[in-house]
């Protein structure tokens, strides 16, 4: 935010909150953890999907790629390892739209080659 590419629009203590903010603020990118307490990102990651069909997701965790990493790619979201926060705000000026789109289809698996 500080460089000006980017507005945090919300923040959410977890994955039921999340789901209700990306309703609310309709945000252009969304960055979800993956361990959250309660409702964890990757459950929340096809409702956001499902309610803020236009946004990108970025998965942001300290979890090696595994299981849980390679669900979240499957579910559609960009997986960033923490805590390379810069390289969140670089994908995230990167891959969310200028302006007004229609929503990006499902299923586009995307991931950032430098994260491992």
């Amino acid at each position: 935010e500080a460089d000006g590419r980017c507005e945090v629009v919300g923040e959410a203590a977890d994955g039921a909150e999340g789901i209700r903010l990306a309703g609310e603020l309709c945000p252009d990118a969304v960055v979800l953890d993956l361990r959250m307490p309660g409702m964890d990102g990757v459950s929340a990651l096809p409702l956001i999907h499902d309610i803020a069909p236009g946004a990108v997701v970025i998965a942001l965790s300290a979890l090696p790629v595994g299981p849980t990493t390679d669900r979240a790619i499957d579910l559609g979201a960009t997986y960033v390892r923490k805590p390379d926060l810069r390289r969140v705000v670089n994908l995230v000026a990167s891959l969310a739209p200028a302006g007004p789109e229609p929503p990006k289809p499902k299923g586009r698996r995307r991931t950032d080659p430098t994260a491992a």
